[in-house]
């Protein structure tokens, strides 16, 4: 019960940090296209 519980946590978090960094790439790159 314990083990499958942290793996859902993780990888939910894993999923979390991912969207996190997409979001500030695609940030970036409208900013580079603002600036461009």
């Amino acid at each position: 019960m314990l083990p499958s519980n942290h793996i859902a946590d993780s990888s939910g978090r894993m999923a979390a940090t991912i969207m996190t960094v997409v979001a500030k790439v695609a940030i970036s790159i409208d900013n580079m296209k603002l600036f461009s």
